[in-house]
């Protein structure tokens, strides 16, 4: 059964989701306070971190989280052209230009288990 926790993280209170099939979770939107998200999920098992987009709020804690979980990056290609963008838009609000991890290009028509 899936089940989704919130975690709210970083200066902008952005939502963090755990999508969790059992003991099998992914991480949506780490936008910061990795070790929040690291706490939430206790023992279970990251298969992946995904950004939906890669506003600097939603991907903070990106590459921290993968470092230490030793698990992939998912980004939509067409983010990823635009990150430069992005991160000018974090420099332009005040906050650090977040450092992304190498992503793994994911695709609206694919379909994902979390197994």
């Amino acid at each position: 059964m899936l089940t989704v926790e919130v975690v709210v993280v970083g200066p902008l209170e952005t939502n963090c989701y755990l999508v969790c099939d059992g003991n099998s979770c992914v991480i949506i939107d780490p936008g910061d306070e990795a070790e929040a998200i690291l706490n939430t999920l206790g023992n279970r098992r990251v298969l992946a971190v995904v950004a939906t987009h890669l506003h600097f709020d939603h991907v903070g804690a990106a590459k921290e989280l993968t470092d230490s979980l030793g698990v992939p990056f998912m980004v939509h290609k067409l983010d990823w052209e635009l990150r430069d963008a992005f991160n000018e838009l974090a420099v332009r609000w005040g906050f650090a230009r977040p450092e992304l991890p190498e992503p793994v290009f994911i695709d609206e028509d694919q379909n994902y288990r979390l197994t």
